[in-house]
């Protein structure tokens, strides 16, 4: 297990929470908790309710989005560092986006309910997750990791 402080450290420099405050980072990362989930499991259908905020650390996860046209789907590779389920948390809306995991996976996640009572009790999270997020890109999943800092986040499998 890690310290709380190492676990803010690893979220600013290699996640998408970056932009969140160190404070923001301290309120979240004892309430982290790991799942391990093997190649092949689901973890999340688009359109169904956020179970939670997760964080991948160590493996990869397939992002299936569909776009504005269903023609033109995409399926793109979401490596550690990234933020699944931040914006649906915040904004109280279903998954964006089915994910899957491709190889072994392993996570940090917060449930639902977890992650909205660290919201109360930290009024500046939930705008800063709201308003200071990167905006999503028209060829990436809406939580796809935009660190600049890390190894390219997304990369198209299709």
């Amino acid at each position: 297990m890690t310290s709380i402080t190492e676990r803010v450290t690893w979220l600013q420099e290699r996640s998408a929470l970056n932009f969140l405050s160190p404070d923001s980072l301290a309120a979240i990362a004892p309430a982290l908790m790991e799942r391990r989930l093997p190649a092949g499991t689901t973890l999340s259908h688009e359109g169904d309710p956020a179970e939670g905020l997760y964080i991948l650390i160590a493996g990869q996860a397939e992002s299936d989005r569909p776009p504005e046209r269903p023609q033109l789907r995409q399926t793109v590779s979401l490596l550690p560092g990234t933020v699944l389920n931040l914006q649906a948390l915040v904004l109280d809306q279903p998954a964006a986006q089915t994910v899957t995991c491709r190889r072994d996976c392993q996570f940090w996640y917060v449930p639902a309910a977890a992650f909205q009572a660290i919201a109360a009790t930290n009024p500046r999270l939930p705008r800063a997750s709201a308003s200071n997020s990167p905006p999503p890109s028209r060829n990436s999943p809406r939580n796809c990791n935009l660190n600049k800092r890390a190894r390219p986040p997304c990369v198209p499998t299709s």
